[in-house]
């Protein structure tokens, strides 16, 4: 049941742009950073020592950029049943809603760790072409386990919305009459 759920999340994902606005913020981060060691202290730019690319780009994504980009897609998942009004057409199929949000909650960490290792490969690549002779396997592994822990650091860190109505057990209902948010009664809660 899980597999179907997540695979109907990746085909929704498919049509949509969202995907590709965040793929674009990862390589404007690549490229404001490359931009960024361009700049000299003294007679050296920044760029030409070996690991500041992977550190500044690091940096820069996980304190400003990656953390909107992954939560942003994550409520776009979750609200999109609700905004393009699909949501009273699932709730007519026996699927549960706290399953559909765990899929689209797994769907967000897939993409998290795959953001920040499709960045990590980016900067790789240009630690490479700069820096061959510079870098060593401890210094790439090490920069590789940062850049995955925090992709799933990040995921959890930015995704508390969904976790709540995940424990909720539903999303929120609309009251035809006033067009205003109700909250789901749980069997056996007092009206």
């Amino acid at each position: 049941m899980m597999k179907e759920l997540i695979w109907a999340e990746h085909q929704k994902l498919r049509r949509s742009k969202i995907v590709l606005v965040a793929i674009f913020a990862v390589i404007m981060v690549a490229i404001i950073v490359f931009t960024q060691g361009q700049f000299s202290f003294g007679e050296k730019r920044y760029i030409d020592d070996a690991g500041w690319f992977m550190n500044a780009a690091q940096s820069l994504a996980t304190f400003f950029v990656l953390p909107a980009v992954i939560a942003l897609l994550g409520s776009y998942m979750i609200c999109r049943e609700e905004q393009e009004d699909t949501i009273k057409s699932l709730r007519l199929i026996p699927i549960s809603e706290a399953k559909m949000t765990i899929a689209k909650l797994l769907i967000t960490f897939a993409f998290s760790v795959l953001f920040y290792l499709l960045l990590f490969g980016i900067t790789f690549l240009v630690e490479v072409i700069l820096h061959f002779r510079g870098l060593s396997i401890k210094m790439i592994l090490s920069f590789f386990k940062i850049y995955l822990l925090d992709g799933i650091g990040i995921f959890f860190a930015s995704g508390d919305a969904p976790r709540r109505l995940v424990r909720q057990g539903s999303y929120p209902r609309q009251d035809s009459r006033n067009n205003s948010r109700l909250p789901q009664r749980r069997q056996g809660q007092p009206v």
